[in-house]
């Protein structure tokens, strides 16, 4: 690489270009259509539109997509995981509270109420904790291979948010299921 001007000047061919090579972001058939135009404008100049790093960047980018929405489909099946047997431990050493609960008038509905609002504040403390590990992750990674930040979106906070409180009523529904179903005369008996 080296200054036009200068090669100009060595080659003897002041203000001359013989070839030119431009990275254009935009539309093939826009980009076509702006190259006839030079050519049938100036006869003296032909253009070549260069298709194949565009075409090999774009399947880089769609097997990264890919990857990416694989990687997140299974981060999601190990998180229900973890939260439903997290919840069913919870469930498990609390069963004489919850039968305590029900014995003194507790129904149903206040016991799930109960488990709904744990999960509730899991999901949207995970959702936060996991936006922001997400966030400084991907500005490394950012930095790191593409040279470039990745820009703060905010609307990304409520969808994070309400996809991890999604995933822990999910894995709740079992735990939930199962505390429901305690009957307060055999988990007390003998207390």
């Amino acid at each position: 690489f080296a200054n036009l001007s200068l090669v100009q000047k060595l080659c003897k061919r002041e203000n001359q270009i013989n070839t030119a090579y431009l990275s254009i972001i935009g539309q093939a058939e826009r980009l076509e259509h702006i190259s006839k135009n030079i050519e049938n404008n100036y006869k003296d100049v032909s253009v070549d539109l260069i298709r194949r790093i565009s075409q090999s960047e774009g399947a880089v980018i769609h097997k990264i997509k890919m990857l990416l929405f694989l990687v997140t489909i299974v981060t999601l099946l190990s998180t229900l995981l973890c939260v439903g047997a997290t919840m069913t431990a919870m469930t498990l050493e609390r069963a004489k509270e919850i039968g305590l609960k029900k014995a003194l008038g507790a129904g149903n509905p206040a016991i799930l109420m109960e488990f709904l609002i744990e999960s509730a504040f899991v999901g949207i403390g995970a959702g936060f904790i996991g936006y922001l590990a997400g966030f400084i992750l991907v500005q490394l990674i950012g930095r790191s291979v593409f040279e470039s930040a990745v820009s703060f979106r905010a609307m990304v906070i409520p969808i994070t948010i309400v996809v991890s409180v999604a995933v822990s009523f999910l894995a709740s529904f079992l735990p939930i299921k199962m505390a429901l179903g305690i009957e307060p005369a055999v988990v007390l008996k003998g207390e």
